[in-house]
C-alpha cells in the first residue's frame, strides 16, 4: 500500500510556466516613475498595448497606463506569481485580491508593452524624455559599484577611479 502525498509533495500538473525576462527594458527604465518621463513614442507604445489587447479579447475593462508603467518597470522577470505579487503589493491597485483570468490579463499586456519597448529600444529611439539623444544608462552592477564607493565614503579620487573603470573613454577627458 502506498502513502499518501502531502500536498507540498505533489507536483504541478501542465505547462512550465513561461518566464519573461525583462532585464534589459528595467535596467533602462531605472528611476521613471511617471509617463511623463517618456517619450511619445512609449507612451504610444504602452497605450497601443492596453487597447489592443483589450479589443483582441473583447473585454469591456482596461487597465490604467500607468499601473502598467509601474509592472514593467518593477518586474524583472514577467510570471504568474511575479504579476501577482506585485499588484497585491502595491497601493495603486484597487482590489485587494486579484483572480487567475486576471493576473493573467496584466502578464499578457507587461509582455506586449515590454516587447514595444524593447523594440523601440533595439531601433535606437529613446524611450526616456529627460535625454533626448538617448544617452547610456547605468547597469544594475554599474550602479552598484557606485553605491557602494559612495556608502564607503572614498575620496574623489577614487570615486573618479570607479568612474573611468565604467566609463574607459572618461579617462582621456579626466
Amino acid at each position: 500500500m502506498t502513502k499518501k502525498k502531502d500536498p507540498s509533495e505533489l507536483q504541478k500538473r501542465g505547462r512550465k510556466p513561461k518566464e519573461h525576462d525583462n532585464a534589459e527594458l528595467q535596467d533602462h527604465l531605472r528611476g521613471v516613475r511617471y509617463l511623463n518621463q517618456l517619450t511619445d513614442e512609449a507612451r504610444r507604445v504602452i497605450s497601443n498595448s492596453v487597447k489592443s489587447y483589450f479589443e483582441k479579447n473583447k473585454k469591456r475593462k482596461t487597465f490604467a497606463n500607468k499601473n502598467m508603467l509601474l509592472l514593467v518597470t518593477s518586474t524583472r522577470y514577467i510570471t504568474d506569481i511575479s504579476i501577482k505579487h506585485n499588484i497585491e503589493f502595491y497601493d495603486a491597485f484597487t482590489q485587494k485580491e486579484y483572480g487567475d483570468s486576471s493576473v493573467r490579463d496584466y502578464k499578457m499586456v507587461t509582455i506586449a508593452i515590454c516587447e514595444g519597448l524593447n523594440e523601440l529600444l533595439n531601433s535606437g529611439k529613446p524611450i526616456r524624455s529627460d535625454t533626448p539623444e538617448g544617452a547610456q544608462y547605468l547597469t544594475g552592477e554599474e550602479a552598484y559599484q557606485l553605491r557602494e564607493a559612495i556608502d564607503a565614503g572614498c575620496s574623489k579620487a577614487d570615486l573618479l577611479k570607479v568612474i573611468a573603470s565604467i566609463y574607459p573613454e572618461l579617462k582621456h577627458s579626466m
